[in-house]
C-alpha cells in the first residue's frame, strides 16, 4: 500500500506537488514536506470543523500503517494521541486530548464519538502517485459527485438477485488455506450455524452484500487498509453498517459469509455480463429498460361529413 499517498478531502496538490512528496525510486513521501501540509491542512480544518480534522487524522490509519506512522510523527503536537480511535491503531494509544477548544460541549460521551459515527466517510479522497501512463486514465474520485458514485454502487447491488443454485455452489465452497484456523473454529463452535444466519440477516436486511464482495480477493477479506480503498466510493450509509459488520461479526463467521458472498454475485454477474469482475471506476449506468409493450394511438376520424 505505500505505493498510495492518502490526502484529507480539499487538499488538493499540484502534479509537481505531488511528486515532491515521493523519495526518487521508493514514491513515499518525505516527512518534511508532508510535515508543513499536514499541520497546515489540520489547522484549517480545526479552525472550521474541529471534528472532521480529528476524523480525517483517524482515516489516514484506517488508510495505511505507513501513512498512520507519519501521521503521528508530523501531527500538530496538541493532537497527542487523537489518533488511538481507529482499529489500526495499537489500544496503548487511548488517551485523547479533549481539551481542545470546540471539540466537545458535554463531556467525552457527547463528544468524538458522536461526530465520528455522524461524519461522513466519503470526504476523504485517496490519490495514486504514479508516473505510469495509465495512471492518467484513472478516476479521480474527488472530482466525481456523490450521487453519482452512490447511483453506480447502488444500481449494482439492486441487480443482484437470489437463486438457489448459486446459493447451494457458494455453501459448497471451501475458505481459502491461510484461513484453515477460522474453520477449525467453525467447526468446534455450536453455534457458527446459527450466528452465519443472524449475521447473514443483517447482511441482507442492509444490501451490504456487494459490499461484501468488492472487500474480497479471491475469496479472501482484504486487510482493513486495502479495503478501504476498495470501499473509497462506497455510500456512507452503505459503509457504515459495513463497518460495523466487521467490527463486531466473529471472524470465522465473517470469513465464511465473504466468500459465500464473493461466489454468489461473481457467478449471477459472469451470467449478466459475461464477466464476474466488477468495478466503480470501470462502471457505466445501464440504459432504463424499455416497456415491452406501447399503448395503441387512438385516432378520431371525422365522419360528419
Amino acid at each position: 500500500m505505500d505505493d498510495f499517498f492518502w490526502q484529507p478531502q480539499g487538499a488538493r496538490l499540484s502534479e509537481s506537488a505531488a511528486q515532491a512528496l515521493a523519495i526518487p525510486g521508493s514514491r513515499k513521501p518525505q516527512p518534511g514536506l508532508f510535515r508543513r501540509l499536514w499541520s497546515q491542512h489540520i489547522q484549517a480544518l480545526v479552525d472550521s470543523d474541529p471534528g472532521e480534522a480529528r476524523y480525517a487524522m483517524e482515516m489516514s490509519v484506517e488508510h495505511s500503517p505507513a501513512t498512520w506512522a507519519i501521521a503521528m510523527e508530523t501531527s500538530p503536537s496538541e493532537w497527542g494521541d487523537a489518533l488511538s480511535r481507529c482499529d489500526a491503531v495499537d489500544p496503548l494509544m487511548c488517551r485523547i486530548d479533549w481539551s481542545l477548544p470546540g471539540l466537545v460541549t458535554d463531556g467525552p460521551e457527547c463528544g468524538l464519538a458522536g461526530i465520528i459515527e455522524q461524519l461522513d466517510p466519503m470526504r476523504i479522497a485517496l490519490d495514486v502517485v504514479d508516473d505510469s501512463p495509465s495512471s492518467a486514465s484513472s478516476v479521480d474520485y474527488g472530482r466525481i459527485s456523490r450521487a453519482q458514485t452512490e447511483s453506480l454502487w447502488l444500481d449494482e447491488r439492486d441487480r443482484w438477485r437470489y437463486d438457489w443454485y448459486e446459493e447451494r455452489v457458494a455453501h459448497d465452497a471451501e475458505l481459502a488455506e491461510e484461513l484453515a484456523l477460522f474453520q477449525v473454529v467453525a467447526d468446534s463452535d455450536p453455534r457458527f450455524e446459527d450466528s452465519c444466519e443472524e449475521w447473514n440477516e443483517f447482511i441482507l436486511e442492509n444490501g451490504l452484500w456487494l459490499g461484501l464482495e468488492q472487500s474480497c480477493y479471491e475469496g479472501v477479506l482484504l486487510p482493513a487498509d486495502q479495503r478501504a480503498l476498495r470501499l473509497a466510493t462506497c455510500p456512507g450509509a452503505m459503509l457504515s453498517k459495513l463497518r460495523w459488520l466487521f467490527e463486531c461479526c466473529p471472524p470465522h463467521v465473517k470469513h465464511r459469509l465473504a466468500l459465500k458472498y464473493w461466489v454468489v454475485l461473481r457467478i449471477d454477474r459472469s451470467k449478466r455480463t459475461g464477466n464476474p469482475d466488477w468495478r466503480p471506476e470501470r462502471a457505466v449506468h445501464e440504459p432504463p429498460e424499455s416497456a415491452f409493450f406501447r399503448p395503441p394511438k387512438v385516432r378520431f376520424r371525422p365522419y360528419s361529413g
